[in-house]
Parts: structure tokens; sequence; C-alpha cells
């Protein structure tokens, strides 16, 4: 009889213990990034050749200020946007990029770098900064999910490509860490 009381109570706590694990599910990574996510710091290093030429750090203000919006059907729009406060020089220059992502337990991937508070990456386009002759090889981009919680989420990205003209090759590498909050 005591051997049935505590087989029962086994069967009862192992119960008990799957039951929690089963309520205990930590939120979904795709529901989590859904939504408009607004850019507060970003950290900016730029390689020429392998030589870090930029080592900064750039915060929001009513002057610089950048979001990216992630929605339901994994695509992602940024928009950076530099406001004059000067008027001597009221120029505003104001950025746009679209991509896709991918987000599957603790990892994030996106298909492009997102526009920044500090540089945007269309603005540096591959197109625009080169004279006609050049010829741009060894594009990488990387992206790394460092965090997210509810209300925060910082992103890990790197690109890098090879710009030839005139027989003349260098390396370019940017690394980005945008810090976002809800």
């Amino acid at each position: 009889m005591k051997r049935i009381a505590y087989l029962s109570f086994a069967l009862i706590i192992i119960f008990c213990f799957s039951a929690c694990h089963k309520n205990s599910t930590a939120p979904n990574m795709q529901t989590m990034i859904v939504g408009k996510w607004i850019l507060q710091k970003q950290s900016y290093v730029q390689y020429v050749n392998d030589v870090k030429q930029v080592d900064t750090v750039c915060l929001a203000s009513d002057t610089l200020t950048a979001d990216v919006q992630f929605n339901a059907d994994k695509s992602f729009k940024s928009e950076g946007v530099s406001f004059s406060k000067s008027p001597l020089s009221p120029s505003n220059m104001e950025v746009q990029v679209s991509g896709t992502y991918i987000a599957s337990n603790s990892t994030l991937t996106v298909s492009k770098t997102m526009a920044g508070i500090l540089f945007f990456p269309d603005v540096y386009s591959l197109t625009t900064n080169y004279n006609i002759n050049t010829v741009i090889t060894n594009q990488l981009h990387t992206s790394k999910l460092n965090a997210i919680t509810s209300n925060t989420l910082s992103i890990h990205t790197e690109d890098s490509y090879t710009a030839t003209s005139n027989s003349v090759s260098i390396n370019y590498k940017t690394v980005n860490d945008f810090y976002y909050t809800k």
C-alpha cells in the first residue's frame, strides 16, 4: 500500500512540474520584435584597409532621430532624419531603408543595415559614393541580436566590401550597434 502511495505522490509531482513548464514558455521572438522601435543610441566603427578610421557613439536628440518598424510579414522599414536648426543651413536629411528579417528563438537576422542617427547606409550607397569606373566586390552583411525585452532591443550589424577604381582596391568595413526602445 505504501508503494502505491509513493507512486501516486511521484506521479502528482511529475504532473505538477510538467504543467508548470508548459505555462512558463518564453514569449515568441517573432511576436516580441513586431512594432516600432525608436533608436536611442548608435555605436559606429569604420575600418579602411583594416585600420580603424572612426569609432564613435551618437545619442538621439531633437535634431537626430531614427526608428525601425518590424512588421508581422517579416519586412522592416527604418528611417533616419537629421534636422538642421541653423538658419544659415536649413537643410534636412532623411533616409529610408527597407528589407526583410528572420526572427526565431533568440536570433534575429536583418537583410540590410538599418538607417541610423549617425551614418545612414543609403547615403553612402555603392552607386553614389564612387565614380562610374569603380567596381564593388566582396560585399558581406551580417547581423546579430544582442538583446531583446518587451521594451528594449539591441542589434549588431557588420557590412564590408571592396571598392576598386583605377586598379586600386580599398577594403571598407562598418560595425554598428543599435540600441532601441519601444
